[in-house]
């Protein structure tokens, strides 16, 4: 898929940079024509985690590239922990759009992965959400 340059709002861009000075994190969303979330995915073939979620009878797709920024943890204070990780992040993201979404995994049964109970949250290098 190729955006049209006309259609980056350069100004806006240059904005989002200059605000951050070169610290953080700046997140461009683009409205597109219809995309494949899947085929998207499979055709930048990065090495590193990747996500894809899809709930078909909504009409859902999406997928998300390797992690720029994450954070893990566990035990019972795991929920506490990723809000302030959600906080910060929040605050290091200057979007021009829509703001990006977070990856996220929380097991709930407690003998998953041997007990620990790990989570993830992660904010992906790229994004596609077909709905």
């Amino acid at each position: 898929m190729t955006v049209e340059p006309a259609r980056i709002p350069r100004d806006l861009l240059r904005s989002a940079e200059a605000r951050q000075s070169g610290l953080g994190y700046v997140s461009l969303t683009i409205e597109v024509p219809a995309l494949d979330a899947l085929a998207v995915l499979e055709t930048l073939d990065e090495s590193g985690a990747r996500s894809y979620l899809e709930t078909p009878a909504r009409g859902i797709a999406f997928a998300a590239g390797a992690p720029i920024a994450g954070w893990e943890g566990s035990g019972p204070g795991r929920f506490a922990e990723a809000d302030r990780w959600l906080a910060a992040i929040a605050t290091q993201v200057a979007s021009v759009g829509k703001a990006p979404r977070i990856c996220a995994r929380f097991p709930f049964h407690p003998s998953a992965e041997g007990g620990r109970q790990t989570s993830r949250l992660f904010l992906p290098a790229w994004q596609v959400l077909s709905h």
